[in-house]
């Protein structure tokens, strides 16, 4: 809508009549003023856009203005008579300094988005959003959008890692929030060992099943890189459970799994059922794996029967 010069006032700097010019810098006077609503308290009718304060409220006058506002202005969205406005906007004082201004707050809800998968995102802020300019900054370089009359953008985000997104609109305090950016999440599996001793192969994929190359697995406090084949092996001697294989690359999110390391089988023992005092018996230790066989014989003297 442009600006106008008050003749009423020459000594007051140009007024912005479209509010978001009041903070986008396409007003060219070092103070910005915007007019006051219908309903919107006052000090002088200077401040309303009608022109008329009455006993400390902006109030339409019976017949227009001589500088024609306050007919001319009548059912425009931002500045119409029939309408009011939730925001506080911005005016002078008998010194011509700008007043300092109540400011709404974003509610939380606004961008609840814990995280962000792949670099163009489409958000929806709400309608009562429209107009709203959202920065978003990684790695030192930043871009601005401007939400449509829905409350809709399209962000196209600069790269991946961690990006602090701000969004401001007139009359409202900056919202800004920290979020990381990837480029997908990563996902680890077992595909080999069960026992004490075997190699265990870990596999890590995106996804869609696509191997990651040199991703790190940290396996039992050890670091490994994945081949070609997106697979590490390692042989554990140890008997675990709920070990961790974790997986991690480069602007992917990271995962792990938990997994069991089993003993290689049981112990049995043989030994004779009744002894005496003083007899010397042959205690057999026998593993249950066969394929090994492996026993160890312990002769003992029995000293004492209780």
């Amino acid at each position: 809508m442009g600006m106008i010069i008050s003749y009423q006032y020459k000594h007051i700097p140009k007024y912005c009549m479209d509010n978001s010019d009041c903070t986008s810098g396409k007003c060219d006077s070092s103070i910005h003023i915007c007019f006051k609503l219908k309903d919107e308290s006052c000090a002088f009718d200077k401040e309303c856009i009608c022109e008329n304060c009455e006993n400390g409220v902006c109030k339409e006058k019976i017949s227009a203005s001589s500088s024609g506002r306050s007919e001319s202005y009548k059912g425009d969205g931002n500045y119409g008579g029939s309408g009011t406005s939730s925001v506080k906007y911005v005016y002078t004082d008998s010194e011509n300094k700008p007043v300092n201004v109540e400011e709404s707050v974003f509610s939380s809800e606004i961008f609840n988005i814990p995280e962000i998968f792949c670099l163009k995102q489409t958000l929806n802020l709400g309608e009562n959003f429209k107009d709203a300019e959202i920065t978003i900054k990684v790695k030192n370089e930043s871009r601005k959008f401007k939400s449509d009359e829905n409350g809709n953008v399209t962000l196209t985000i600069p790269d991946y890692g961690s990006a602090e997104i701000t969004i401001s609109k007139f009359g409202f305090k900056n919202f800004t929030k920290t979020i990381a950016v990837y480029a997908g999440t990563l996902n680890i599996t077992k595909i080999s060992g069960e026992k004490y001793g075997d190699e265990f192969k870990f596999k890590v994929t995106t996804k869609d099943g696509i191997p990651v190359k040199n991703a790190e697995v940290e396996i039992y406090e050890e670091k490994l890189k994945t081949d070609a084949n997106g697979i590490v092996t390692k042989q554990i001697k140890t008997i675990h459970s709920d070990l961790e294989a974790s997986a991690s690359a480069n602007n992917y999110k990271s995962s792990n799994i938990s997994f069991d390391v089993q003993a290689i089988g049981k112990i049995s023992i043989d030994a004779p059922e009744k002894v005496k005092q003083r007899d010397t018996i042959i205690i057999t230790l026998i593993d249950e794996n066969k394929s090994q066989c492996r026993m160890q014989m312990l002769q003992l003297m029995v000293l004492n029967i209780q």
